[in-house]
């Protein structure tokens, strides 16, 4: 959450309680623990944010949204009525209490404070990468959100500021840390960086960070491209200089040892086994391309086949993810990749004029072993939406793809109207902060109706109740 909470157990407040009464036993040497330090180093919080982030990054909204634009198909139970868009903001408290608490950008800042009184401008940029995903991430899901009053415990209740502005000022965010990264000047996480490898400030090292940094400045000039055409131009000299090969994608740290197993494993294959499964629209796209990602993504169910859940069915005999790669314990999911960077400067240099979008989209169908495609007009545009939406798999941002581009299609989930663009915020938050608005949508304040591929009529889940 983003009130600031002190929380005592009984056995702390007695302690408070005794210790007022007498300063017995203080000293330099018995009053503290040099084995129980008070503060935690910028290394130790970093591991910690770095596993919560893996855990919002890939945990419930990501389920959500996988299901709402139809990749997967919910099941079971609660998930049965999430797939209908029936969900509280209970469902994703979590989520939205370690984008700041514990793990977010409370110990986020800790961690840059720390580098900076070090000198060390590599782990501070690194920081900062991580501030800007984590916010950045959070502004996609829920629109306006507490951010320049956030983290500050002289402010209980922060005020939600626009969307837009949050978006903004995360770009400031990544262009400092670029420019600190650039210096490489300082230790750097070494060991304790679960991204790149431990081969601390190295050139290498951080100019795989430099180049995350572009490609999440051009993911959120691409989050408000639609709103704000402009955006496109920057999206290509951003993603320009961002990831340019999968060896280099961002990925989460994952393995078999208890607690550090991929969250989609944990919760498919050992906490809700039933809850779900392969969606029917994206398993018979997946199939009319022929792409070989099919059995990469998902497992042959009982009938020795790939099969997709129709929605709203409840069919747990569908395929579950494959438990030998995207479903592995150990399998690293993908959260800023090559992929995802050159499909958004494709959908941008379409967007405005170049016609050398077609080599940015054939140059990703080749690593994925398809053959490249002679398209040109909406044709092309479709092929690069469709593109990302395969790549964009168990990933929060397929929401603002289909946002942006209705694409894919689908037809909403239980005869409604709309499909949600957002979640709401955690329940926490709106009892806690007064200032959490009152009412909200099932669209985020800059999402337009009907995306770039469909007019509004044509758009299935966008038509109806859009800004």
């Amino acid at each position: 959450m983003t009130r600031h909470y002190l929380r005592y157990s009984a056995a702390v407040v007695a302690l408070l309680a005794a210790a007022a009464c007498s300063n017995f036993l203080t000293g330099d040497k018995l009053s503290s623990d040099p084995n129980q330090p008070q503060t935690a180093s910028r290394f130790l919080l970093l591991n910690g944010v770095q596993a919560t982030q893996f855990t919002n990054q890939t945990g419930a909204v990501a389920r959500a949204f996988g299901m709402f634009t139809q990749q997967f198909s919910g099941t079971d139970r609660q998930y049965s009525s999430l797939e209908q868009y029936d969900f509280t903001g209970d469902d994703f408290t979590g989520t939205f209490n370690s984008t700041y608490g514990a793990g977010g950008l409370v110990d986020i800042r800790k961690i840059q404070q720390d580098a900076r009184s070090a000198n060390d401008k590599v782990f501070l940029g690194v920081a900062q990468v991580w501030e800007a995903l984590t916010i950045g991430t959070a502004a996609t899901i829920w629109g306006d959100i507490p951010y320049r009053e956030a983290a500050n415990p002289s402010i209980k209740n922060p005020h939600f500021d626009p969307q837009a502005q949050v978006f903004a000022d995360v770009q400031k965010v990544l262009d400092s840390a670029i420019a600190n990264l650039n210096t490489n000047s300082g230790l750097g996480p070494q060991a304790y960086d679960l991204i790149y490898g431990a081969s601390g400030s190295s050139p290498a090292s951080v100019q795989k960070w430099v180049a995350a940094a572009h490609t999440l400045k051009a993911r959120y000039y691409m989050n408000m491209a639609e709103k704000d055409p402009s955006n496109y131009a920057r999206v290509i000299a951003e993603a320009s200089l961002g990831i340019m090969d999968p060896a280099n994608d961002f990925r989460t740290y994952q393995s078999s040892t208890p607690g550090e197993e991929n969250v989609w494993y944990q919760f498919e294959f050992r906490e809700r086994d039933t809850y779900i499964r392969a969606g029917e629209y994206f398993v018979d796209l997946l199939k009319a391309r022929s792409d070989p990602r099919l059995t990469e993504f998902f497992a042959p169910n009982g009938t020795g086949s790939v099969v997709g859940a129709v929605p709203g069915a409840g069919d747990v005999s569908a395929s579950t993810l494959n438990p030998e790669t995207r479903g592995a314990a150990s399998y690293r999911q993908p959260l800023i990749t090559a992929a995802e960077n050159l499909l958004m400067r494709a959908e941008a240099k379409y967007m405005t004029g170049d016609v050398t979008a077609i080599n940015d989209l054939n140059t990703v169908r080749g690593w994925y072993g398809l053959a490249p495609v002679a398209l040109t007009g909406a044709a092309l545009l479709q092929a690069i939406a469709e593109e990302e939406y395969i790549a964009l798999f168990q990933n929060i941002q397929v929401m603002p793809l289909y946002a942006r581009t209705c694409y894919p299609n689908v037809t909403p989930v239980g005869g409604g109207s709309i499909i949600p663009r957002r979640v709401y915020y955690g329940s926490d938050e709106a009892n806690a902060n007064p200032n959490t608005p009152a009412v909200q949508n099932l669209f985020n304040p800059n999402d337009l109706a009907g995306g770039t591929l469909f007019a509004a009529a044509a758009c299935r889940g966008q038509a109806v109740g859009a800004p």
